[in-house]
C-alpha cells in the first residue's frame, strides 16, 4: 500500500535523520537499562526519546510509529515509576520494538506499507505493561491522558481563539445496569459544548459498549466551567466527577518541582526541548542547559553529497595550486622577470597558504567520530552471544576517535565479521570456560586510537585463541599447502592463512559462521581503503586483530618517483625511507631478488618490469638506481625505481568502471605539469611478494586464490 505523509521532501528528509539518531539513541540506552537496571535519569532519557520520535511521527502522519511509540512509551513511564522491574523478556520485547521502528522508518524512503504487524505488537506490549505491573488500587482515578503534540497544537491554537482546555473525569456508579450507555451520554452530551480532543477509553471502546466504569475527556470549549458542571450534574447515575482546566505532562512537572504560576505550554515545551539534547544534558544546570542549547543552535545539518563535492573541488583547487608553483618555478628558471617573479611568489605563496587552510577545513568538516559506527554493535554482540549460548562482557573504547566519512562507510563490515568469529571461534562456553579455570564470563574488546598518521582498531578476546597448527592442517587437508611448506612456515604466516577464500577451522556450520566466508572479506575490505589487517594469538588466552586504516582517501602526502619515462606516486604514509643501489648490493635468495638492510633481509620489486615499463627492467648493473622501501608494521618490501623527483601533495582519483581493479595501482593523479602519474598500491605489491615466497616454496597460489589479474 502506498503512504502519503503530511510533509514536503525536505521535511520527510529531517524526519528520518531525527528519527534514525533516536531510535539509534533508544538502542544504546535500552542496552545499558539491562546493564544498569532501574538508573531514573538512564530511564527518563529513554523516555524522552520515545516521547519526541512519538511527537514527531504523529505530526508527520506515520500513524502505525506514533502508535507503537506511544505503547512503547506507556511502558518506560511504568518503569520509570517503577511500577515495572528491567528483566531480560522486557529488554528482549524492547529490542524487538526498536527492529519495528527501523523498518517503519524505512517506510519513509519507500513510501511502502510494509506486511508488519504494529496493532499486535503494540497489544503486546501494553499486555506485558499491565501484567507485570502492580494492581493500581480500585480507588485511583483513572491514568492521565498523554497528549501527542499535534493534539497539543489543537489546544494551543484554541486557547489563541479565545477557547479554554478542560480535563473532564467522570465515574459512573457501581450500580448502574449499564454503565456504557451512561459514558456514551456523557460524550454525546458535551460534543456540541466545543472540540473533544481526546477520550479515555477511546471513542471506539466506547461505542463497542464495553468502556467499564470510568472515563476522561479533554475538551476545549468556549464557555466557562460552570457551565459545564451544570451539564454533568443533568446526567444521571454519576457517582463522581471533576472539571479542572488541562495541564499538559511538561507544565505538571513544573509546577511539581518549583512553586509559583505554572509556566504556558509553549514555555513548557520548550525547556523540554532544551533538555533534549542527549546525555550530555545529565546533570547540568538550568543555565549549563541553555549554554548547551545555545551551541547547538549555531550548528546545522549539511547534505554529505555537499562535503563530497566540496572535497572534490578542494582537491582540484590543489592540483591548481601545484601547476601554480610549477609554472613559476619554470618561468624563474627561463625568463628574468625581476620584481614580477617574486610578485608572482608572493602571490603564489598566499594562495597556497588559504587554499591548505580550505583543505584542512573540509576535511575537518569531513571527519566524523568513529562511534556512528561503533555504537551498532553492542546489540550484535548481544544477539551473538545469546544465540551461541554465552556470556560476553563487551568493552568499547575511543568511540571519539575522528575517521573520514569515506573511510567510516566501509569500516562496518570488516569489524562485523571479526567480532562474529571472536563470539564463535573465540570466546568459549561458560561450562569450556570453568574447566580451564577462566571466568564464565568472556571478554570482547573494541577500540580505537590515533597513532601518528593513521588510525588503529583492535578487536581482542580472551578466548582459546588461535593455534597455528591446527591452521596448517586445515590447510593441508584442503589442499591449500603442501606438508613440507607447512614445517617451513611461522606462526604469523599461519595466521595469513585465515584470509583465503574458502578456509574455516570450524568443525560445524552455526548460525553466526562457520561457512568459510568472512575473513577473506575482511582482508578485501579493509585493503580496498589502503588498510592493513594484522593478528596476534596465543592459544588459550585470546586473539587480537589490528586494522590499521589512513586517516583520508583523497588528498594524501606523495613521493614522485621516474620509472623510464613515466611519473609514479608512491603514498608518503607508507614509505620506511629511501636507498640508493650500488654495484652488487642485490643477492638472490630462493630465486627472489634482495637486499641486506640492516642484518635483515629486504625483498625487492623492479617496477619497471611489473608495470611493463623501459626502464630499471634494462639497468642489470642497478648502479645508480633507487629503492623506496615501504611497508607496514613488520611487512616490508624495496622497491626500485630509476629516480626520485619531489614530495607532492596530491589527490588521487579512482580509475573508474571501465579500467576496474589493476593490481599494484590504487588510482591516478594529475601533476603540476598537466602529466598523469599512476599512484602505487604498496599494500597489494607487498602480497606480492608474499605470493612469490609462497611459489618459490611451493606453498599456495595466492593468485589463484585472490583472483589477482595481470597489470599491462
Amino acid at each position: 500500500m502506498d503512504l502519503v505523509f503530511d510533509a514536503s521532501p525536505d521535511d520527510l528528509k529531517v524526519f528520518v535523520q531525527e528519527a534514525e539518531e533516536l531510535i539509534q539513541q533508544l538502542d544504546e540506552n535500552v542496552l545499558r537499562l539491562e546493564k544498569e537496571g532501574q538508573n531514573p535519569e538512564l530511564m527518563q532519557e529513554i523516555f524522552r526519546a520515545a516521547h519526541t520520535l512519538k511527537g514527531s511521527s504523529g505530526m508527520l502522519g506515520h500513524e502505525r510509529m506514533a502508535e507503537l511509540t506511544h505503547a512503547m512509551e506507556t511502558l518506560f513511564d511504568k518503569l520509570r515509576k517503577d511500577e515495572l522491574v528491567v528483566t531480560t523478556e522486557l529488554i528482549d520485547l524492547l529490542l524487538d520494538c526498536l527492529d519495528v521502528l527501523k523498518t517503519l522508518k524505512e517506510e519513509c524512503y519507500t513510501l511502502q506499507s510494509s506486511d508488519i504487524d504494529v496493532k499486535g505488537l503494540s497489544a503486546t506490549i501494553l499486555a506485558f505493561a499491565e501484567g507485570a505491573a502492580a494492581a493500581p488500587k480500585e480507588e485511583e482515578s483513572p491514568t492521565s491522558l498523554s497528549l501527542e503534540d499535534h493534539e497539543i497544537d489543537i489546544i494551543n491554537r484554541a486557547e489563541i481563539a479565545g477557547f479554554q482546555a478542560f480535563c473532564i473525569r467522570v465515574k459512573i456508579a457501581k450500580d448502574c445496569p449499564m454503565p456504557s450507555v451512561r459514558v456514551f451520554q456523557v460524550v454525546e452530551e458535551l460534543q456540541p459544548v466545543g472540540q473533544i480532543i481526546k477520550t479515555h477509553p477511546s471513542t471506539e471502546v466506547i461505542e463497542s459498549g464495553d468502556c467499564g466504569h470510568d472515563l476522561e475527556i479533554i475538551l476545549t470549549a468556549n464557555e466557562d466551567q460552570s457551565s459545564i458542571e451544570s451539564i454533568i450534574k443533568s446526567i444521571s447515575e454519576l457517582s463522581s466527577y471533576s472539571i479542572e482546566p488541562y495541564q499538559s505532562d511538561a507544565e505538571a512537572e513544573v509546577e511539581e518541582s518549583a512553586p509559583g504560576p505554572v509556566a504556558s505550554t509553549k514555555e513548557s515545551s520548550a525547556d523540554q526541548r532544551m533538555e533534549d539534547l542527549g546525555p550530555e544534558a545529565r546533570g547540568k544546570t538550568q543555565q549549563e542547559i541553555k549554554q548547551m542549547q545555545a551551541a547547538a543552535v549555531k550548528t546545522v545539518r549539511v547534505d554529505v553529497e555537499r562535503l563530497d563535492h566540496l572535497m572534490n573541488l578542494v582537491g582540484e583547487l590543489v592540483i591548481g595550486k601545484t601547476q601554480l608553483l610549477q609554472i613559476g618555478s619554470d618561468l624563474a628558471d627561463n625568463y628574468r622577470l625581476g620584481d614580477l617573479s617574486g610578485t608572482l611568489n608572493e602571490v603564489t605563496a598566499q594562495i597556497g597558504q588559504i587554499t591548505n587552510e580550505l583543505q584542512e577545513e573540509v576535511m575537518r568538516a569531513r571527519m566524523l567520530p568513529i562511534e556512528q559506527v561503533f555504537n551498532k554493535f553492542p546489540r550484535l554482540v548481544r544477539d551473538l552471544a545469546r544465540t551461541a549460548g554465552k556470556t560476553i562482557n563487551f568493552v568499547v573504547e575511543g568511540q571519539e576517535t575522528e575517521i573520514d566519512r569515506s573511510v567510516l562507510e566501509e569500516i562496518g563490515d570488516p569489524l562485523i565479521h571479526i567480532l562474529r568469529n571472536a563470539i564463535d571461534h573465540g570466546v568459549e562456553t561458560p561450562d569450556v570456560r570453568k574447566k580451564a579455570k577462566k571466568p564464565a564470563e568472556g571478554n570482547v574488546y573494541l577500540g580505537a586510537r590515533h597513532e601518528e598518521n593513521h588510525i588503529v582498531v583492535e578487536v581482542s578476546d580472551d578466548g582459546r585463541g588461535i593455534d597455528p597448527q591446527k591452521l596448517k592442517d586445515k590447510a593441508i587437508k584442503k589442499g591449500f599447502l603442501t606438508p613440507e611448506a607447512a614445517e617451513k612456515m611461522g606462526d604469523r604466516d599461519a595466521y595469513e592463512l585465515m584470509f583465503l577464500s574458502g578456509f574455516s577451522t570450524a568443525e560445524k556450520v552455526s548460525e553466526i559462521s562457520g561457512r568459510g566466508v568472512g575473513m577473506d572479506v575482511v582482508r578485501n575490505n579493509v585493503k580496498k581503503i589502503n588498510g592493513t589487517v594484522e593478528i596476534e594469538s596465543e592459544p588459550g588466552n585470546g586473539t587480537k586483530f589490528i586494522i590499521k586504516l589512513p586517516l583520508t582517501l583523497v588528498i594524501v602526502d606523495a613521493l614522485i618517483v621516474v620509472l623510464g619515462e613515466k611519473l609514479y606516486a608512491i603514498p608518503l604514509s607508507m614509505v620506511k625511507e629511501v636507498l640508493r643501489l650500488e654495484r652488487g648490493d642485490i643477492k638472490k635468495v630462493d630465486k627472489l631478488e634482495t637486499i641486506l638492510l640492516r642484518g635483515n633481509v629486504l625483498p625487492l620489486l623492479r617496477l619497471g618490469e611489473l608495470f611493463s615499463h623501459i626502464g630499471n627492467a634494462d639497468r642489470r648493473d642497478d648502479q645508480g638506481l633507487h629503492v623506496v622501501v615501504v611497508g607496514y608494521g613488520d611487512n616490508k618490501v624495496g622497491l626500485i625505481v630509476d629516480n626520485l623527483v619531489s614530495k607532492m601533495e596530491i589527490m588521487i582519483k579512482a580509475l573508474g568502471d571501465y579500467l576496474g581493479d589493476i593490481d599494484g595501482i590504487s588510482g591516478a593523479t594529475i601533476l603540476g605539469d598537466g602529466k598523469v602519474a599512476l599512484v602505487v598500491d604498496p599494500i597489494s605489491l607487498i602480497s606480492k611478494v608474499d605470493t612469490q615466497r609462497s611459489l618459490s616454496n611451493q606453498t599456495i597460489d595466492f593468485g589463484k586464490q585472490r583472483g589477482r589479474k595481470k597489470t599491462a
